[in-house]
């Protein structure tokens, strides 16, 4: 054996409905990853995050939310049994790079032993938070917007590569950074698990 090898806790999972099972075929979400969902408009993916929650508070799994879907309902949680009052969550987030300072602050409590509590983030929705860098342009581009129509001239579009800028955000931050992290959870010595769910259109 390799003085370099890591040893890992046995796979263990957040159970989910006998629905999810059948259609995944897996048992649940595998903790200790970073799982994505992704999908079309209205085809099921935040219920899945809800059911998530919901299974996942039923195993003594910490809930975490990040949740920037303009569409997100506190109401229809509530009303699937979810206990509002056992869970962490952030609704007044603005951009990737709050979000996951926010994760990696709530990560690090854990580490140092601060947070004793196994954790699933889930994050609804991913596709719908800007950069940083998006987010400043597109107040820029407001602005020009509003300004424009003050002066009576025509609204032309904006040329800004915030797009690109949010896609290098989201590899570095989640791909290199935060899975990293998520993944170090499932070593031997690490007494609490964590998992990531992310929704994206």
């Amino acid at each position: 054996v390799s003085a370099n090898s890591v040893s890992f806790k046995p796979q263990t999972w957040i159970r989910m409905s006998e629905a999810f099972q059948e259609l995944t075929g897996l048992p649940g979400l595998p903790e200790g990853h970073v799982i994505m969902t992704t999908g079309k408009s209205d085809t099921g993916k935040t219920t899945m995050l809800i059911e998530a929650a919901l299974y996942a508070q039923q195993q003594g799994i910490l809930p975490v939310f990040i949740i920037t879907e303009k569409k997100w309902s506190w109401d229809r949680i509530i009303e699937a049994g979810f206990d509002i009052e056992n869970c962490l969550y952030r609704d007044d987030i603005d951009t990737i790079e709050e979000g996951c300072d926010f994760m990696q602050q709530v990560l690090r409590d854990q580490a140092e032993g601060n947070f004793p509590h196994d954790v699933v983030f889930l994050w609804d929705s991913i596709g719908a938070t800007p950069s940083k860098a998006e987010f400043r342009a597109s107040e820029a581009d407001l602005e020009a917007m509003m300004k424009a129509v003050d002066d009576g001239k025509e609204i032309k579009e904006s040329k800004g590569g915030g797009m690109m800028v949010t896609a290098r955000v989201l590899r570095e931050r989640i791909t290199r950074n935060l899975s990293h992290k998520i993944s170090a959870t499932r070593k031997e010595g690490s007494p609490y698990n964590a998992t990531f769910l992310i929704v994206n259109h």
